[in-house]
């Protein structure tokens, strides 16, 4: 999976470094200024998606790199597109040249959208032993004293035993009449069909100096630091438990999460 998204940015790359070579080789005396610039960001966009390859990107400015692409490919799929509508025979060569950069500008447009934050989810980490961050932690009343380690978006939930379906079972001889319909002797029963099913709600996780408070609709908890017995990895998310009762914790940077918790716990 990494080699293909590294594959993938490396076509992304050559493709807007073809695209600045080709308005630097076109140049025209009235329209200079506008293919130089024209291939400065084609330039630009091309430079991103290579140190997006090798990963050497500063995730703020992942947003901006990928809207940046989908302008540019907008611009030239408008572009194909009209030019396709107006020539004579249909212009298909264009048509298609259009819709298929209006397809990539979509594309950059919703990874523009979710991209920096799950590149910068990927790229925290914390080292034990290091100072712990400083974070602001709106909507959450602090005690004097207390310090706010952490403040993250994640799903909070608990692992619940529910009805899922039934399952019709009989006891006594069975008679085939045809393919899906048979006749049953003796008596039936109705099975019910019980799962282990996650329920989980969208909420605020806070890890401050003192506590670890999960702020949702249906799940939430304020609980000391000294009173967490364990927290079990998942590779999502992560299991706290507080006095025999198991929160489900589902985050983009779950390990971060856990390292934090554990060295507020041991800074105590």
């Amino acid at each position: 999976r990494e080699m293909g998204r590294k594959i993938g940015f490396g076509f992304l790359a050559f493709h807007m470094g073809a695209m600045a070579v080709i308005f630097l080789l076109i140049i025209e005396k009235e329209y200079a200024i506008l293919c130089v610039l024209m291939a400065l960001l084609w330039g630009a966009a091309a430079v991103f998606f290579l140190r997006m390859a090798i990963g050497e990107v500063n995730p703020a400015l992942v947003r901006w790199g990928w809207l940046a692409a989908a302008f540019l490919c907008g611009n030239l799929a408008a572009a194909g597109i009209a030019a396709g509508f107006g020539e004579e025979g249909g212009g298909a060569q264009e048509l298609v040249l259009g819709v298929v950069l209006f397809l990539l500008a979509y594309f950059c447009l919703k990874k523009a959208r979710g991209g920096s934050a799950k590149l910068l989810a990927k790229q925290r980490s914390y080292t034990p032993g290091d100072p712990l961050p400083v974070s602001a932690c709106p909507g959450l009343f602090l005690a004097p004293g207390e310090v706010g380690h952490l403040c993250e978006n994640v799903r909070v939930g608990k692992v619940k035993n529910l009805v899922t379906g039934s399952r019709a079972t009989h006891s006594g001889a069975s008679v085939r009449i045809t393919r899906g319909i048979s006749v049953h002797r003796g008596k039936g029963y109705n099975t019910t069909i019980r799962q282990n099913v996650l329920d989980a709600d969208g909420g605020t996780l806070y890890v401050t100096s003192k506590r670890v408070v999960a702020s949702s609709v249906k799940y939430s908890f304020d609980i000391k630091l000294n009173d967490i017995t364990a927290i079990q990895p998942y590779i999502d998310g992560f299991m706290i438990q507080i006095s025999g009762k198991n929160y489900i914790v589902l985050s983009d940077s779950p390990n971060y999460i856990m390292a934090i918790i554990n060295a507020a716990r041991g800074a105590q």
